[in-house]
């Protein structure tokens, strides 16, 4: 084709983008990156404010020792007052004993992000 007027001819080749759709992309992963890193700072706060199961563990011995404790108070009074009604305090105590805190075999599993 050679009638005076110099044309080129353009061949958009597939492996070949426009820049700004690249630029556009790496910002897209950049905003969801920031969005993760959030997310993950917001999960590590509430970890350090979660107790541990060592923490459990021991809150679990103290109240059982302080529910033994109240037993052999309310089983000393009984002893020294036959006739006082202690049925109450008996019912309280054995309420308390049911909230024994499940093994940390059945707890429930992490959930999944």
């Amino acid at each position: 084709m050679s009638n005076g007027s110099s044309q080129h001819l353009h061949i958009n080749w597939p492996w070949q983008t426009d820049n700004s759709e690249v630029l556009t992309a790496i910002a897209g992963v950049g905003s969801q990156l920031t969005a993760v890193k959030q997310q993950l700072t917001a999960i590590q706060q509430k970890e350090r404010g979660m107790a541990t199961q060592a923490d459990i563990d021991a809150l679990q011995q103290r109240l059982g020792a302080a529910v033994s404790a109240i037993q052999a108070e309310i089983s000393s009074l009984q002893a020294a007052n036959p006739a006082l009604d202690l049925s109450g305090l008996t019912d309280a105590v054995s309420s308390v004993e049911g909230l024994e805190m499940p093994p940390a075999s059945d707890a429930p599993p992490a959930p999944t992000p």
